[in-house]
């Protein structure tokens, strides 16, 4: 008997529910060989290409922080700052400064 009598015949027998099994299994894709991850490769970041302590010759401010500065009721950025602030690399920004 071939194949296509022997689903007939179940359909005919169990109803269209046995039908769409047999089918839906016939043409689902076959599993992908598994591979092993042992031989990835990768490259990881350490903390110092994220960051770093370091004095910078200038530094930069908000709009709204600068009108704060000029009515006096802040201090400039460079007195806000440490000796040496964190400073963020951009190396570890994917998508650009500011940007998330």
């Amino acid at each position: 008997m071939s194949s296509t009598n022997l689903v007939s015949k179940l359909c005919l027998a169990a109803g269209v529910s046995a039908c769409a099994i047999a089918t839906s299994s016939a043409l689902a894709d076959k599993m992908p060989v598994e591979q092993s991850m042992s031989t990835l490769e990768y490259d990881l970041l350490s903390r110092s290409d994220l960051w770093t302590y370091q004095k910078l010759e200038g530094y930069s401010e908000a709009p709204f922080l600068s009108k704060l500065v000029k009515a006096g009721k802040l201090p400039p950025v460079g007195e806000r700052l440490p000796a040496e602030p964190l400073v963020m690399s951009t190396k570890a920004m994917s998508e650009g400064i500011g940007l998330a």
